[in-house]
């Protein structure tokens, strides 16, 4: 299952994002349920404090779950 929920007013095409993300999947030879967020740039920021104690915007973040 490959979820994309987009929490920014920007219009993005959640059809495509899953495309490529099935698409890289599988040709990593990978069966995995796949959460992508979309987040602007105040909220990436606060992640990438708390998780990585960094105070800086990034361009991605990835956990893993278990």
């Amino acid at each position: 299952m490959i979820e994309v929920n987009n929490l920014t007013t920007d219009k993005v095409d959640e059809k495509f994002l899953k495309r490529l993300a099935k698409k890289t999947l599988k040709e990593e030879n990978k069966k995995i349920a796949l959460s992508i967020a979309l987040v602007g740039q105040n909220r990436i920021r606060e992640l990438n404090k708390q998780y990585r104690k960094k105070n800086k915007v990034t361009d991605v973040l990835s956990f893993q779950y278990d």
